[in-house]
C-alpha cells in the first residue's frame, strides 16, 4: 500500500496555490502590485498627515494668546459685519484666525473644537471664537496634544 497524502489546510506549503473563499485564484503579480499600491497609499497618507500636523503645530506655536486675540477679534468684527446674526461662518474661520494658507487644516481644527463642545453648527459667535482661540493659543504641551487628539 502506498502512503496517501492527507494534510489539513494549515499544513499547505508556501509553494502551493491557495484559492480564496470565492474559489477564484488571484494572480500573484496582481496581488504583489496591489500590496505595493497599498503601501504607497498608506505612505502618502502618513506623509500628508505629518505635513499637516507640522504646519498646524507651527501655526499654534506662533499664536501669542492675549496679544493675538486682539487681531483675531478685529478680523471677526470685519468678517461678521456683513452677516445677519454676527456669526463667523466655518468657511471663514481660517481667515479669522490668520491661517489662510491652510483652509483644510483650519476647517478640521474648527470641527474638532466644536465637537469637543458638543456644538453641531457651521458658524460661531465671538464668545465661542474666544473659547476656541484660548485653546488654540494655549502653549502647554498637554493642551496642544489634546487638540490634535481631538482632531
Amino acid at each position: 500500500m502506498g502512503k496517501e497524502d492527507h494534510h489539513s489546510d494549515s499544513e499547505i506549503s508556501g509553494s502551493e496555490s491557495v484559492k480564496p473563499a470565492n474559489g477564484v485564484e488571484e494572480d500573484p503579480e496582481i496581488a504583489l502590485l496591489a500590496k505595493g499600491l497599498e503601501k504607497r497609499s498608506a505612505s502618502n497618507v502618513v506623509r500628508t498627515a505629518s505635513a499637516r500636523i507640522r504646519q498646524g503645530l507651527k501655526f499654534i506655536s506662533k499664536t501669542d494668546g492675549g496679544a493675538g486675540w486682539d487681531a483675531v477679534e478685529k478680523r471677526f468684527d470685519e468678517i461678521t459685519a456683513s452677516t445677519d446674526h454676527g456669526l463667523l461662518p466655518r468657511a471663514r474661520f481660517c481667515e479669522c484666525i490668520g491661517m489662510k494658507e491652510s483652509k483644510e487644516f483650519a476647517g478640521e481644527l474648527f470641527d474638532a473644537l466644536a465637537r469637543k463642545r458638543n456644538m453641531h453648527c457651521d458658524s460661531i459667535s465671538k464668545a465661542e471664537l474666544r473659547e476656541f482661540w484660548e485653546q488654540i493659543s494655549n502653549q502647554s504641551f498637554d493642551s496642544r496634544l489634546q487638540t490634535f487628539f481631538d482632531m
